[in-house]
């Protein structure tokens, strides 16, 4: 079976951090037969030094063509001073408003062999921790509109943390459809926005 992928190396140490996930693809492909097409993709950095925007729009088709898409770190110092919405950080936003994506799952785990280096008390760990932490990603600050001005008292800034029904529901549905398939058990941390 063959899967496309598509690579954007991203920036800072991002093109060492995907080189070494390559080497993890080639080992599965040698292992269990599996075959893989990488497409290196212009995105991030790369991208905004190129072309002045984060995520071109053939990367971004080339991207959603693809069965999957491995990205590398994002953005750094050399970028600071351009427009927000040239930031190659930029670039995974669009994607994730391309592919619908607004959850992000993010598991903890314990390996039994490492519980002596953890900071954790031995009796709450010893049989190991078996965490999911459910996050949207589709609001808050980072993909709502920021401000920038001159008001009463000099210049300003102001970021909306932006959430509709939609974001939430998506993420709580997320979240309660993992829990059943889990151990059944949900833990909502829910921020009150009044």
């Amino acid at each position: 079976m063959e899967y496309k992928i598509a690579l954007i190396k991203g920036d800072g140490i991002g093109p060492e951090i995907t080189k070494q996930a390559l080497k993890v693809l080639n080992s599965i492909s040698d292992i269990y037969g599996y075959k893989f097409k990488i497409e290196d993709v212009v995105g991030a950095g790369e991208a905004v030094d190129k072309y002045g925007e984060p995520l071109p729009e053939k990367s971004l088709k080339a991207c959603i063509k693809s069965d999957a898409i491995i990205i590398g770190n994002l953005g750094g110092s050399k970028w600071d001073n351009i427009e927000l919405d040239k930031k190659p950080v930029k670039a995974i936003l669009k994607l994730r408003e391309a592919l619908k994506v607004s959850t992000n799952l993010r598991p903890i785990f314990l390996n039994k062999n490492l519980l002596e280096l953890s900071p954790l008390k031995q009796d709450i760990i010893k049989n190991g921790m078996d965490i999911l932490v459910v996050r949207d990603i589709a609001g808050g600050m980072l993909c709502a509109d920021k401000n920038y001005g001159i008001g009463d008292y000099g210049r300003e800034a102001s970021d909306l943390e932006y959430y509709n029904e939609d974001i939430i529901k998506k993420s709580a549905n997320r979240a309660f459809k993992s829990a059943i398939k889990r151990k059944i058990k949900l833990q909502a941390l829910i921020n009150q926005m009044y």
